[in-house]
């Protein structure tokens, strides 16, 4: 059993700050090698509103998670036109070219632009919201693959006269994502768009509540500033003070609701300058319960809004029209109960789950009545907010919405868990982990396993996991467990496509990833390696790499890049010994393991080697003469001898187990002959009595069984 689980902030702070100079650490952030992947964010404005927050944050995910270098280009100021340029640079396009004023001049320096930015090395673009169509077809006519990301439904659409902007996204786009079946089919009549295109990706919780696990410190602090009693509850909305997002409705319920609840508080935070908010505000102040319902205007300090949210008892949606608003995602995250109009949007798919209750559209009555139900029935309210919560948690990772993405603009990017498995090496984890958070290219998770070690290892990985802006989890067993009880345990965890079992006491160049991926463009490969260096405990280089161990089987194949096929390498290679000498040099496609799990753990040295053969036998394999992985070896450990008769014996299993596999040719044995004499004589279990290794009548037992 696992004694502590860390899943730290729950994997959810990320992409929100890079990497620091772990200084505390002798870590310093590593520039990446060679020109990093470049992509380019259209954002319709910088306003502080949904649609330019998730171009903000996926901006931040591609740029400080992904290691992409990212180009922002903004249809129209706004007060992020700041928080834009710290990922990079602006390039002002603030005068749309569907209007009138938009000039044949003001389109040429937009070409020149955008030209000048696929010289540069972008050409993958991702544009969000329907008014971004304007520019869609400029990227295209320089030859850059463009997806339009769209949240808008028809009466936004044409009440901001996006008609023909729509329909240049239908035309142009290679793909067009939206966030729900229900938004994408209104949009495709409007823009005569081809269902081939239309993909539905939902897009992800960007904000996850720093609340979700104290909401009852949210709510005293709320409590606080509405001078609430502690019995009261709380319906809390967000949103604009206009018609389609139903403040009016809000207000109506409010009025019903309070009216047979007295404890019950209604919240509505945004903006109340409109001048229908102003005449909700006036009805309310005039009626007998203005003391239960309270505007507060628009709350910039995202902290605080979140806040409101997890201090509440329901959310209330009274959008007449929504896609898919982000403060849905936010309410079900800290298992608030939603109770919303059917056909008003997108978010209706969400709550058809489980997640709250529908009722008919714009039935005001209806909707009061389930605001009470859910009041009177705590044991409802609970189950459903538990039902939106695991919902959030199954599909609304942001990060996996950003690499979804990248993909679909184009560009082929893997996510690579890493396993860092660890019994007592506190040492040499500040060089370990931060050769692992200096990647250029960006791990998708770090998992780190600690076996029940016995100093400080796991207070210092924490230190630095927590400081690298990635995704992680520190996970402590509570017995030891052994290396290989950690490889299956580690890889059954792992949610990433490759997977890098990265030994605790080793170290690697900052393009270790980036080089081993391209392996993978080669569908059929299934394990890539690269070329190792022997350092000691001390760091100090032994040798510059392993060619002195693998020249027996030949000169010259570890000298230069190579792919082959697996049964190929198995059946002249690994079949004699283990030419791949240290697993952190491995990145893998996730393998399944269960076929030989009993057999892995029963070894105790020659694992490694078991789980390459495995791999091996459906797919191929890929070399780096590049030497990109430090190897550590410890004098007495395992690595330089340990029980001498043990390593010789699974060394021979392992060979007999590939030969129950393959029909090897004559070549082969010898060579299989000559590597067992050579090993037994290393080993020093010869003698006068034993000279050879077919004489050691224990040895030969402890083979066969």
């Amino acid at each position: 059993m696992n004694l502590i689980v860390k899943l730290t902030s729950r994997l959810r702070k990320i992409g929100l700050r890079c990497a620091e100079k772990l200084t505390t650490y002798g870590i310093t952030k590593q520039k990446s090698a060679g020109c990093s992947p470049q992509i380019v964010c259209v954002s319709h404005d910088a306003g502080f509103y949904g649609a330019q927050l998730l171009t903000l944050h996926i901006a931040e995910v591609l740029k400080l998670q992904l290691g992409y270098k990212v180009s922002i280009v903004l249809l129209g100021d706004g007060p992020l036109t700041a928080d834009f340029a710290r990922i990079g640079p602006v390039i002002d396009f603030t005068r749309p070219p569907w209007r009138q004023e938009a000039s044949a001049n003001v389109m040429s320096k937009r070409r020149k632009k955008i030209a000048r930015l696929y010289k540069d090395g972008s050409h993958h673009v991702i544009c969000n919201t329907s008014a971004s169509g304007g520019v869609v077809r400029l990227f295209k006519d320089e030859g850059f693959h463009v997806i339009s990301l769209i949240h808008e439904l028809p009466t936004l659409i044409h009440d901001f006269n996006l008609e023909g902007s729509v329909k240049e996204i239908g035309k142009w786009a290679d793909s067009v994502i939206f966030p729900a079946k229900y938004v994408r089919d209104r949009f495709i009549p409007l823009a005569e768009l081809d269902t081939q295109r239309a993909i539905v990706r939902p897009q992800g919780l960007y904000h996850p509540s720093p609340y979700r696990d104290s909401k009852y410190d949210a709510r005293e602090y709320i409590g606080r500033e509405l001078k609430l009693k502690t019995s009261d509850r709380i319906v809390v909305a967000v949103g604009q003070g206009e018609r389609r997002k139903g403040i009016d409705i809000f207000c109506q319920v409010a009025e019903d609701v309070v009216s047979t609840m007295p404890d019950v508080h209604f919240v509505w935070i945004g903006d109340d300058t409109t001048q229908l908010a102003k005449q909700c505000a006036a009805l309310i102040q005039a009626g007998a319960n203005s003391g239960n319902v309270h505007f507060t205007g628009v709350i910039s300090d995202t902290d605080l809004c979140l806040r409101y949210i997890a201090a509440a008892d329901i959310y209330l949606m009274t959008s007449r029209e929504d896609p898919y608003p982000s403060v849905i995602l936010e309410a079900m995250d800290v298992a608030l109960p939603v109770v919303g109009f059917m056909d008003a949007g997108g978010f209706s798919e969400l709550l058809e789950n489980g997640a709250g209750i529908l009722v008919d559209y714009e039935d005001q009555n209806a909707m009061g009545a389930a605001v009470k139900q859910l009041l009177l029935h705590s044991d409802q309210a609970l189950q459903l907010g538990k039902q939106g919560q695991k919902i959030i948690d199954t599909r609304f990772y942001f990060l996996d919405y950003v690499y979804d993405l990248v993909k679909l603009v184009g560009l082929s990017h893997f996510k690579i868990s890493v396993i860092v498995p660890n019994f007592n090496y506190a040492h040499y984890l500040p060089s370990r982990l931060g050769s692992i958070i200096t990647q250029t290219y960006k791990p998708y998770e770090i998992i780190f396993l600690d076996d029940n070690s016995t100093d400080n290892s796991v207070e210092i990985a924490e230190e630095i996991l927590s400081k690298s802006g990635l995704p992680y989890r520190v996970i402590v067993n509570d017995i030891n467990k052994g290396c290989y009880a950690q490889w299956l345990y580690g890889i059954d965890l792992v949610k990433g496509e490759l997977v890098w079992i990265a030994e605790a006491d080793d170290e690697s160049e900052p393009s270790f990833l980036s080089e081993l991926v391209k392996g993978f463009d080669n569908p059929d490969v299934a394990l890539a390696y690269s070329q190792s260096r022997k350092i000691d405990e001390s760091g100090n280089l032994i040798r510059g790499d392993y060619l002195d161990y693998t020249d027996d089987l030949s000169e010259t194949k570890w000298l230069s890049t190579y792919t082959r096929s697996g049964h190929d390498e198995i059946k002249d290679t690994l079949s004699i010994k283990n030419t791949i000498p240290n697993a952190s040099a491995v990145l893998m496609k996730k393998p399944d393991l269960s076929g030989i799990s009993e057999r892995l753990l029963g070894l105790k040295n020659s694992g490694d080697w078991l789980t390459y053969v495995h791999i091996l036998e459906s797919g191929s394999i890929y070399f780096t003469p590049e030497v990109l992985n430090s190897h550590r070896l410890h004098v007495g450990g395992v690595t330089l001898g340990g029980n001498a008769l043990r390593l010789m014996t699974e060394i021979m299993r392992m060979q007999e187990y590939v030969q129950t596999l393959h029909d090897l040719n004559p070549d082969t044995m010898d060579k299989i002959e000559e590597m067992r004499q050579f090993t037994y004589e290393y080993l020093k279990l010869h003698t006068d009595t034993t000279p050879t290794y077919r004489d050691h009548l224990d040895l030969g037992n402890l083979v066969k069984e």
